[in-house]
């Protein structure tokens, strides 16, 4: 039973790409304190977010800028992988990923954007953050509540950006066994200026977007996000990945009778509204959330159809960040090559392997079989599409006079790629 309800904290953090995982609470527990006065959720000014997150680098971006170039602007994308690869290809395919990880290392990846950009007078400034949110389970109260796969399209009114500070102690904290990958984009003055603006929006909104933590709010549309989504829109907006972000994305089918609604509120928690209930109250029993199928409802449910949530995969994006690197190889040859690949193998840059543990639902007598699926072309179609279209970025960078190369900062690979 314990790890039943285990699944309701990481099922939500997984589809919402929360940066708490339940083995860094700790860690989370300690920034929300700073920013929330001890715990209690307090609502921070404009300018105190955003005097938290403009500082001058500390800890493992301190050690990133030694490999960038002297005076010239810089947007950082900082990816801490999940302990153990995901499988969001279907919800049966999440559930068997689940039954193979062991609760202490149930754990999903964090993306946040650092930048180093001149300023109007000339001047360099240093900046870092990521969203995140759904600090206080949340997600398992409103489940308790009966609202069942709503948590996943639900807004958590708890969310804030991280300071800088929390940007570094979140990658120091995760380094040994979650590693991290830097992947550094070179830009003009107007594309700092570009994504640092869009920033300052989304702070200085009067419907204050970065306190809405949610898988189904656009960033970009200043409604709220989840760390996957804001982290893409700020590389989005200093021109960075353009056409390969949109790969992030799948759609994943979830069976309506087990989205609750139009029962009692939890706090923090919005949930969505559901047109077809048509106001009537459904609540879905923990017993029913545990032991159905998300994806395919019954023939005789009392709801019938499925409804689509559009959301980003971190294994995703980790693998474009794989595909930077073999372009990388490309332009090596002989020892040297060999040498670096062997070395990014045996980085968060190697090959991820997926594994899983479960039995066939409609066969519940069924044995219980293990599987392992290395996440590369053959995965499944979307990741191919992925592969593709990273390498088909980078590789008209460097067709238009772009430079790549690799760099190290903590331990940990710096890919870099820059301007001609």
């Amino acid at each position: 039973m314990m790890r039943n309800f285990y699944i309701f904290g990481i099922s939500l953090f997984l589809f919402t790409a929360s940066a708490r995982a339940r083995d860094d609470q700790n860690i989370a527990a300690q920034g929300d304190a700073r920013l929330s006065g001890g715990g209690t959720h307090q609502r921070l000014t404009p300018a105190q977010v955003m005097g938290g997150i403009y500082k001058p680098w500390t800890g493992p971006l301190a050690e990133l800028e030694k490999n960038l170039r002297e005076n010239a602007n810089y947007v950082v994308w900082i990816h801490v992988p999940a302990q153990h690869p995901m499988d969001l290809r279907s919800a049966e395919n999440f559930r068997r990923w689940f039954n193979a990880t062991p609760l202490t290392q149930l754990t999903i990846s964090h993306n946040m954007v650092a930048w180093r950009c001149r300023n109007e007078k000339g001047q360099m400034v240093t900046g870092a953050t990521g969203i995140t949110g759904s600090s206080n389970r949340q997600d398992a109260k409103a489940i308790l509540a009966g609202y069942g796969l709503s948590v996943f399209f639900s807004t958590f009114t708890d969310g804030h950006l991280n300071p800088q500070q929390e940007v570094g102690d979140y990658v120091m904290k995760n380094l040994r066994k979650r590693g991290a990958i830097f992947a550094g984009f070179e830009v003009t003055n107007e594309q700092c200026d570009s994504m640092q603006g869009f920033l300052a929006d989304f702070v200085h909104h009067p419907s204050r977007p970065f306190e809405k933590f949610s898988a189904v709010q656009d960033p970009e549309k200043l409604e709220g996000g989840g760390c996957v989504t804001f982290a893409s829109a700020l590389l989005n907006k200093a021109g960075q990945l353009d056409t390969v972000i949109p790969r992030f994305y799948r759609d994943i089918p979830a069976a309506r009778h087990l989205l609750g609604g139009n029962i009692r509120a939890v706090k923090d928690v919005v949930p969505p509204v559901l047109s077809w209930l048509k106001g009537q109250a459904h609540s879905v029993s923990i017993f029913k959330f545990i032991n159905a199928n998300w994806t395919v409802p019954p023939k005789n449910a009392s709801i019938p159809g499925t409804a689509s949530l559009k959301q980003m995969d971190p294994e995703k994006m980790g693998y474009a960040l794989q595909q930077f690197s073999k372009v990388y190889l490309e332009g090596l040859s002989g020892a040297e090559r060999e040498r670096v690949a062997r070395k990014l193998a045996a980085s968060p840059l190697g090959v991820r392997v997926v594994k899983t543990r479960g039995r066939d639902y409609n066969k519940p007598s069924s044995p219980v079989e293990w599987g392992k699926f290395p996440i590369n072309d053959s995965f499944d179609p979307e990741m191919a599409q992925v592969g593709r279209e990273a390498r088909a970025w980078l590789r008209n960078r460097l067709s238009n006079g772009y430079h790549v190369r690799l760099g190290e900062a903590v331990g940990m690979p710096v890919l870099l790629v820059e301007l001609p």
